[in-house]
C-alpha cells in the first residue's frame, strides 16, 4: 500500500480548542481542521504523487499551509482575501485570463442551515495531460511537475473563508513559465445557468446554441457587460462546452458520469450508500448486479402509477408483452408489459431491463423463456403489496405477443391460466415473407396463385373450427393440382411448399388457437367482451416503443448518442414515466371539463351519455353476451368494400329471393376461394331485411358482427338490380353499433 493510505489507517490525535472542549459551539471543529486533503483527486504523475505523499507523511512540514479564519472577524477575512489574491485564488484572479488554477474536486455539506464547500485546486503547471490519456494539451502553460495545490473551505451563501490548506510553493519551472498557447476563457456562469434550465425541460443542443446566440447578440444576459473587452468570461457556447454542460446537468440530477453506470445504479439502490435514492429504489422491484462474466445485469421497474394501472387495466384483462433494444449505449434489452385503457390507449405497466448474455452475437435474441419467466414472476409478486383487495393475486386473463415463442412460454409459466394470442400483423408478415421467398415469378399465373394464397391466409385467420381450416388447405391443394400443375409444375410445387409450411408449423392445433378467429372468440368469452374489443395486434406497444425512442429518449440524448444505462434508468423513473402519467391525468381532466360544458347545451346531455357508454364498451360489454345474435351495421371499411366488389364482378353472389314471412331478401354467395373445379364449393347465406336488419352465415359476421364482405356484396347487388329498373327497394343498414342496437 502507498504511504498515504498507510497514514490514514493510523489514529489521529485531535487537539480541541478550549471552547470546543467545554462544549461551546465553534465555527470549525477539530475533526474538520484535521481532515485529510484529498490529493488522490489531483491529476498527478506517479513521481508527483510520491513526492506529495512524502510531504504529507510528516505533520508540520514547512511547505504546507493550514490556516483557519473566523467568519465573525472582518480583520481575518481581509487577511485571507489578501492571501488568496496573492496566489491568484481570489474570485477575480480565478476568472482572469491569466488564471493558472483549476478546480479538481468539491463537496458541499450543511450544518444548522449553513452550507459550506470544500474545493480543491491544482496549479496548471502540475497537470500532465498524458495522465488523462489525452493526446493534446489544451492548458495554456507547459507541464513542469509543479506540486502546488490548495483546498479552500468557505460558506456558499456569503463566500467567507473558514480554512485554507495546501502547498503554495511552485517549482522554478512553474515560476518562469510563460503562456505557450491561447488560454481557455471560462464560460460565464449565467450562460451555463440558462443552458441547464433548457436541458431540464428537454431542449435539444441545437436549440440551446440558438438561444445562446440570440441572447448574446441582444445582450439578453443580465450580467453581460456593454464593453466585452473588460469581461474575463466567454459568452458564446463552444463545442468544447458540451461535455461540461451535460456533466453538470447530470450531476444536478444526481448522476455521476465520472464513475461506471452500474456503480451509480448500485449506489442508488443500496440503503446504506450515501448516494441512495429512495424515489428510484421504490420504483425498482427487481435488481441483480452483474458480478461475473456469465451473469446478467437486471433491473425491473414499475412506479406507483404503473402498479395502480396494472391492477386497473391489466388484472383480469388483456396485456401486451414485447421487447426492443437500442435504448442505451450497452447491449441491453428492454421488455415492456402494457395494457389498454377505456380510451383504447396503451398504458405501460412494467419495464424489464437486462443485459445480453456474454458472448451473444445477436443482442435482440439474447434471452430465453426461463429469464422472462423469472422477471414476470418478480413483477407478479411485487404487485401483491399494492393489491386493492387483500390477498388478491395479479392475473391477466389474456395476453398478446408477436411470434416469439419464448415470450409465450414465459407468460404461460408465470400466469398458468392465461389465454395467449398471436399478433395478426406479425403472423401475416411471417406468412408473406415465406410466400415471397418461395413464389418467385412475374407471370399472370404467378399473380393468380399469390392472390389465392393471400385469400386462403385471410380465411385461416378468421377460421373458427380447426377441422374446417384444415379442410380449406386441403381444398387448396386440390385446386393447385387441378389448375396450376398442368400449366406450371414448378409454380405448383412452390405453392405446395407454402401450404406445407402453413400446415406443418402454423396449423399445429395449439398454435392455431392463438391466431385464429377461434382464439379471439375464446379471449372474448374469458373477458366478457365482444370479439371486436379484443386486441389483434401489438400495435399499441410497437407504437409506444417508437415514441419512447424517437421522442422521450431523444430529448435527452447528446448528438443522438444513446444514453448510459444509469441515465436511462434515472430518466425513466424521474422524468419520462411521470410525464406520461401526468399527461394522461391532464387529458382525463380535459375530457371531464369538455363533457361538463357539453351538458349545458341543448342535446349535449344525450351526447355525453352516448360517449360514456362508448367508453365503457371499449373496456367490456357485459350487457350484450356473446351468445346473442351479432348486430349488422355498415361501418366504413375499404378492404371489405373492395372484396365485396370483387365478389360481385366474379358473379359469386346470386340473385336475391324474397322470403315473405321474414320480409327479407335471401342471397347465396360462394366463398371467394371457390373455383369452377370445386366439387363442393363453400357458400354462405345472406339475409337482408326490409327494416334494415341483416345477417350472414359466414364466420366473419357470426363472431364479429358489422358488415362482412358478403353482406356488402348483397347491398351492392340490390343497388345494381334497382338501377336496372327491376323494382327492388332501397335498403340501408345502420351506420353504427349503437344505431343497430336502438
Amino acid at each position: 500500500p502507498s504511504m498515504a493510505k498507510t497514514i490514514r489507517k493510523k489514529a489521529k490525535i485531535l487537539l480541541l480548542t478550549p471552547e470546543e472542549a467545554s462544549g461551546q459551539e465553534v465555527e470549525l471543529s477539530a475533526l474538520r481542521r484535521n481532515s485529510d486533503v484529498y490529493i488522490e483527486e489531483l491529476w498527478l504523475t506517479d513521481d508527483q504523487r510520491e513526492k506529495l505523499e512524502a510531504i504529507y507523511a510528516f505533520s508540520g512540514h514547512p511547505e504546507l499551509c493550514n490556516r483557519q479564519f473566523s467568519v465573525r472577524k472582518p480583520k481575518e477575512q481581509v487577511e485571507v482575501a489578501a492571501l488568496l489574491a496573492s496566489e491568484g485564488l481570489d474570485p477575480d484572479g480565478r476568472a482572469s485570463i491569466g488564471n493558472r488554477w483549476t478546480s479538481r474536486w468539491w463537496m458541499d455539506s450543511e450544518k444548522k442551515g449553513i452550507v459550506t464547500r470544500r474545493e480543491l485546486y491544482q496549479c496548471d503547471c502540475g497537470y500532465d495531460h498524458t495522465v488523462r490519456e489525452s493526446r493534446t494539451r489544451r492548458v495554456a502553460v507547459a507541464f513542469t511537475g509543479c506540486l502546488a495545490h490548495a483546498e479552500i473551505l468557505s460558506e456558499v451563501a456569503t463566500g467567507r473563508i473558514l480554512m485554507v490548506r495546501g502547498l503554495f510553493t511552485h517549482n522554478d519551472g512553474c515560476k518562469s513559465a510563460f503562456l505557450t498557447r491561447i488560454p481557455h476563457l471560462r464560460l460565464h456562469p449565467e450562460v451555463f445557468s440558462v443552458a441547464l434550465k433548457q436541458l431540464s425541460v428537454g431542449a435539444q443542443l441545437a436549440d440551446i446554441q440558438a438561444t445562446n446566440l440570440a441572447l448574446f447578440e441582444s445582450r439578453g444576459y443580465a450580467a453581460q457587460p456593454a464593453d466585452l473587452s473588460k469581461s474575463p468570461y466567454r459568452w458564446l457556447l463552444q463545442k468544447t462546452d458540451t461535455t461540461s454542460l451535460y456533466r453538470q446537468f447530470n450531476r444536478i440530477r444526481g448522476v455521476r458520469t465520472k464513475i461506471a453506470p452500474q456503480d451509480n445504479i448500485h449506489a442508488w439502490l443500496d440503503p446504506h450508500s450515501p448516494s441512495y435514492k429512495e424515489d428510484i429504489a421504490s420504483a425498482v422491484f427487481h435488481y441483480a448486479a452483474r458480478t461475473e462474466r456469465g451473469e446478467r445485469f437486471e433491473v425491473c421497474l414499475a412506479t406507483k402509477e404503473m402498479r395502480a394501472a396494472a391492477w386497473k387495466y391489466g388484472h383480469g384483462s388483456q396485456i401486451i408483452l414485447d421487447g426492443t433494444f437500442g435504448v442505451c449505449d450497452r447491449r441491453v434489452l428492454l421488455f415492456i408489459a402494457m395494457a389498454v385503457d377505456e380510451q383504447g390507449s396503451g398504458v405501460p405497466l412494467a419495464f424489464f431491463l437486462f443485459s445480453a448474455a456474454s458472448g451473444a452475437q445477436n443482442t435482440s435474441a439474447s434471452y430465453n423463456t426461463d429469464l422472462l419467466e423469472r422477471l414476470l414472476l418478480r413483477w407478479k409478486h411485487s404487485l401483491a403489496s399494492s393489491s386493492p383487495e387483500p390477498g388478491a393475486v395479479f392475473a391477466p386473463k389474456v395476453a398478446i405477443t408477436d411470434t416469439d415463442l419464448k415470450e409465450r412460454g414465459a407468460l404461460v409459466k408465470g400466469f398458468p391460466h392465461i389465454w395467449l394470442l398471436l399478433c395478426k400483423f406479425h403472423l401475416r408478415q411471417s406468412w408473406r415473407n415465406h410466400r415471397t421467398r418461395v413464389l418467385k415469378g412475374t407471370s399472370t399465373l404467378h399473380s393468380e396463385v399469390r392472390l389465392r394464397l393471400r385469400k386462403l391466409e385471410e380465411t385461416l385467420v378468421d377460421s373458427q373450427e380447426y377441422s374446417e381450416a384444415m379442410a380449406v388447405i386441403q381444398n387448396e391443394r386440390a385446386v393447385i393440382a387441378a389448375e396450376v400443375q398442368p400449366k406450371d409444375s414448378e409454380l405448383a410445387s412452390s405453392a405446395v411448399v407454402h401450404l406445407d409450411y402453413l400446415t406443418n408449423y402454423w396449423m399445429q392445433e395449439a398454435l392455431w388457437k392463438s391466431w385464429s378467429g377461434y382464439g379471439r372468440r375464446v379471449a372474448g368469452e374469458r373477458l366478457g367482451s365482444e370479439v371486436v374489443m379484443i386486441l389483434t395486434t401489438t400495435n399499441h406497444l410497437e407504437s409506444f416503443n417508437g415514441v419512447l425512442k424517437r421522442k422521450h429518449l431523444r430529448r435527452w440524448q447528446r448528438g443522438n448518442r444513446r444514453l448510459r444505462i444509469d441515465v436511462l434508468l434515472h430518466l425513466l423513473i424521474t422524468s419520462i414515466i411521470p410525464s406520461i402519467f401526468a399527461a394522461r391525468a391532464l387529458e382525463e381532466r380535459e375530457h371531464t371539463r369538455l363533457m361538463g360544458m357539453l351538458k349545458t347545451v341543448p342535446g349535449g346531455a344525450q351526447l355525453v351519455e352516448q360517449c360514456e357508454r362508448s367508453r365503457t364498451a371499449r373496456r367490456s360489454d357485459k350487457s350484450s353476451p356473446l351468445t346473442a345474435a351479432p348486430y349488422a351495421f355498415l361501418a366504413p371499411d375499404l378492404s371489405r368494400d373492395t372484396q365485396a366488389a370483387e365478389l360481385l364482378s366474379a358473379h359469386q353472389i346470386s340473385v336475391p329471393t324474397y322470403v315473405e314471412h321474414l320480409r327479407a331478401f335471401e342471397f347465396e354467395c360462394f366463398s371467394s376461394l371457390a373455383t369452377p373445379t370445386d366439387a363442393h364449393p363453400l357458400q354462405y347465406t345472406i339475409v337482408v331485411g326490409l327494416d334494415g336488419s341483416a345477417a350472414c352465415s359466414c364466420p366473419d359476421f357470426r363472431y364479429h358482427g358489422g358488415a362482412c364482405k358478403h353482406l356488402r356484396a348483397a347491398i351492392l347487388r340490390l343497388g345494381t338490380l334497382r338501377r336496372q329498373g327491376l323494382g327492388f327497394p332501397d335498403i340501408s343498414l345502420p351506420a353504427t353499433l349503437e344505431d343497430a342496437r336502438a
